[in-house]
């Protein structure tokens, strides 16, 4: 790829948790920093429910009270419904680097190129985001789960990505900490990189593009 285009010929795609913004990875962690009691059997028990469950109040198929009632039903109700507001609103930990992000987000803007946010995230999580940090400002495009009822990995949302954007998939640079989601991206033809834990995530994506020869 060539940066050097005046035109905006690389779309970049950002997922939020686990790329740009640091989350409690699980049920245990959350509940270990409230100091409520962890359950392994019943939250390995319960993990594909859970998952799904999130995955639809994600596309916004559930306002926060439900999501969180429905959640402790499946819990079992061994938390109050209190309990588990406060463990989700408290899943974000906070931007990895907000500096550093925005910094990145304008020199690409700056060399010619499109910066788009694509997350499965919440209207509160989302919310918090762009009230504390600077980079969700400097984007072109915000693709969210909630506001679009859809998510990764399915087709569909990648696509609706494509059609608004224009970019070719060959042309579109994607990072995300879930595997599922850049196989997903992968088999549109996108560039899709996998950001994991070990090493600051800036630092991951910093390497994925001096890959493609874009300097920042």
């Amino acid at each position: 790829m060539n940066d050097k285009s005046p035109h905006k010929e690389i779309l970049f795609c950002f997922d939020l948790g686990g790329v740009l913004v640091q989350t409690h990875q699980s049920l245990e962690a959350l509940c270990a920093t409230h100091q409520l009691p962890i359950l392994p059997e019943l939250f390995a028990k319960t993990k594909v429910s859970r998952k799904i469950l999130k995955s639809a109040y994600h596309r916004g198929e559930y306002d926060i009270r439900t999501y969180s009632k429905k959640l402790g039903g499946i819990l079992e109700n061994r938390y109050t419904s209190t309990q588990m507001l406060t463990l989700h609103k408290a899943e974000i930990i906070g931007a990895f680097n907000d500096a550093k992000t925005t910094h990145l987000f304008e020199t690409l803007r700056q060399k010619g190129h499109t910066v788009a946010i694509l997350s499965n995230t919440c209207e509160i999580h989302w919310q918090e985001i762009v009230t504390k940090y600077w980079f969700p400002r400097k984007t072109d495009h915000l693709f969210l789960s909630f506001d679009l009822s859809e998510n990764k990995p399915r087709q569909t949302f990648y696509e609706i990505v494509e059609n608004v954007t224009t970019h070719e998939p060959k042309n579109i640079l994607f990072f995300d900490d879930s595997r599922d989601n850049v196989i997903a991206a992968e088999q549109r033809g996108w560039n899709a990189y996998q950001i994991v834990q070990g090493s600051p995530p800036l630092e991951q994506i910093d390497t994925v593009l001096k890959r493609h020869e874009i300097f920042i």
